[in-house]
């Protein structure tokens, strides 16, 4: 069992990552010292299920030190980041609803999605008419496409969030969330991203037919072989 949040603040000179079981997913939680008070930053939530079987709990040991989440954060909404902090936000809006204390609460929420880039924040056009049409054939053949599902699960955050009067990206100008002097967007994209770079091309020749096949002859008399001595010792 992964060990539970410490009963003091830590060390003000450490910060302690904890990482939630998020199957294919990310799911963090950082914890660090103020003032001799902790803080906890609560960093994607994971695919469906998480929510409830893994970060459920780690919110109970927040909750019973009298922590809270001073800050969430969605790297992105691809959906195995982005369902569990939907779950979550769900849940606090039930309990609310019902009258009842939530089981944490949340300071704040940074996160990009559809919605600041909607907003005009890079000065685009067509943007809106173009993602319309897209999510509008996403459930084509009946079945919703991943893309799409995780756009809508941003949405879900995102009404979430005022829902619950948990502000936005309060720290950045812009509705986007980007650090302080970041390099603004070339006017004319380059011909190939950099990231994309190719390495030089080989100059080792492709095997030829019978060669790959002579090698791929030899890889199976190999595992042969090493089947049978496993049988004869078992």
């Amino acid at each position: 069992m992964p060990p539970a949040f410490p009963d003091q603040p830590i060390n003000a000179n450490n910060l302690c990552l904890h990482v939630v079981q998020a199957d294919y997913g990310d799911c963090l939680v950082l914890q660090f010292d103020a003032e001799g008070v902790a803080k906890y930053i609560l960093v994607d939530g994971g695919p469906d299920g998480v929510y409830a079987s893994h970060l459920k709990i780690k919110l109970e040991e927040i909750a019973a030190q009298k922590g809270r989440l001073d800050l969430v954060v969605l790297t992105h909404v691809d959906e195995d980041h982005v369902v569990g902090l939907v779950d979550m936000l769900s849940a606090i809006a039930q309990a609310r609803n019902r009258g009842e204390t939530p089981l944490i609460e949340v300071g704040a929420l940074w996160y990009n999605t559809f919605r600041p880039i909607e907003s005009g924040a890079f000065g685009t056009t067509g943007l809106v008419e173009t993602f319309g049409a897209y999510l509008s054939s996403a459930f084509a053949g009946g079945a919703m496409q991943r893309a799409a599902y995780s756009i809508t699960q941003g949405e879900d955050l995102w009404k979430a969030a005022h829902i619950l009067n948990i502000p936005l990206n309060s720290n950045f100008t812009g509705r986007v969330v980007a650090p302080e002097n970041a390099p603004q967007r070339p006017q004319t994209p380059p011909a190939f991203p950099a990231v994309h770079d190719r390495p030089p091309q080989r100059s080792s020749t492709i095997l030829s037919g019978s060669e790959q096949k002579r090698l791929e002859d030899e890889l199976a008399a190999e595992r042969g072989k090493a089947a049978a001595g496993t049988a004869r010792n078992p």
